[in-house]
């Protein structure tokens, strides 16, 4: 296991942080992060290791992006979508991001791919990559 520092939060409420040190304890978070959601634009959980390892996961209701770099230089990789989507708009530490369609997940997978970088600090093997 890796611990996590995870980072949240919309224009009108957060930064918000909280340490994760399982798979099980961040997805938690992701989901009480997608329940409080609202009417507000879906929000991106950032979670950084110790290491500099970073996964970003971003949650809209049925979908959602993630994003891996094992270094803050790069190479940065980013989910290649197998959802149905249009573009959505996120917030990522309190800042609009607008991410492709193609780059949309299955939510359940998105948060597989969570539990797998939380166990191991790795880029995930459950969804496909293209580096970006």
């Amino acid at each position: 296991m890796v611990t996590c520092l995870a980072t949240w939060g919309w224009y009108d409420d957060g930064p918000h942080q909280r340490t994760v040190e399982d798979g099980e304890a961040a997805i938690a978070l992701c989901r009480e992060v997608l329940a409080s959601t609202g009417e507000r634009w879906p929000a991106i959980v950032s979670l950084t290791t110790i290491g500099g390892a970073y996964f970003g996961i971003g949650l809209a209701p049925t979908a959602a992006v993630v994003t891996y770099w094992a270094d803050p230089d790069g190479p940065y990789w980013q989910s290649l979508g197998t959802a149905s989507v249009t573009s959505v708009d996120y917030v990522v530490d309190g800042h609009h991001s607008e991410l492709p369609a193609d780059a949309h997940v299955p939510l359940d997978g998105a948060l597989s791919a969570l539990r797998e970088f939380v166990e191991s600090g790795e880029r995930p093997s459950v969804v496909e990559w293209v580096e970006s």
